[in-house]
């Protein structure tokens, strides 16, 4: 059982999303409407069966507080066991600043203790335009409070590669509980899904270009 606060996106697009990644069909077709009739039905099917899945989901926009008072009654009712929250900036706060957001940062950790439960906040990043360098801790939107409260800091890289491709990888860049690394990984953008990537080496150990 999954709780979802999908801030950014709303309710909506997010149950379209997983039953893209469920049906394996074009989300973006479907919001186009240029969905084959084959790619209408997979989705109807689709929305059929997830929709019965245990992912429960809360769009309004909210304080700290009061996603803590929905996530206790969701632990409490349907055994959640574990909470998105997608996006930290997007939580309903008296002012905007680091203070703020060292305030929402501890409340979030200490409602994680509270039901022990992990917590997965998605937020942004300070990047200037055209800098393609790799990001950082230091990037992290807000406050150093921030990344130091985290457990597990995952970033989404994104580079130009020499033949003007782009290439993405899942960096575990902190982890309070185990190794960090990087995971190269494909993007496919029309079904919203990521898939690690198979990097193929030689005997030297130099990476093999596909």
């Amino acid at each position: 059982p999954v709780g979802y606060f999908p801030f950014e996106d709303g309710a909506e697009r997010t149950w379209q999303r997983i039953a893209g990644i469920h049906g394996d069909f074009s989300v973006f077709k479907l919001d186009v409407g240029e969905s084959s009739e084959d790619d209408v039905y997979r989705a109807g099917r689709a929305l059929e069966i997830v929709s019965k899945l245990p992912i429960f989901i809360e769009d309004r926009h909210l304080t700290a507080k009061q996603i803590c008072s929905w996530a206790t009654s969701q632990r409490a009712r349907n055994k959640i066991k574990v909470l998105f929250i997608d996006a930290f900036k997007d939580i309903i706060r008296a002012e905007r600043n680091t203070e703020s957001d060292d305030n929402q940062s501890q409340i979030i950790c200490s409602l994680a203790r509270r039901l022990n439960i992990p917590i997965l906040v998605f937020h942004h990043v300070r990047k200037p335009d055209g800098d393609n360098s790799w990001l950082t801790g230091a990037d992290i939107r807000g406050s150093g409070q921030i990344y130091s409260d985290a457990r597990q800091v995952i970033l989404l890289q994104s580079q130009v590669a020499a033949d003007g491709s782009k290439e993405h990888w899942f960096e575990i860049e902190k982890n309070n509980y185990g190794p960090t690394g990087k995971f190269p990984m494909t993007r496919i953008s029309n079904r919203c899904k990521w898939i690690e990537r198979v990097i193929k080496t030689d005997a030297a150990g130099r990476v093999v270009k596909a």
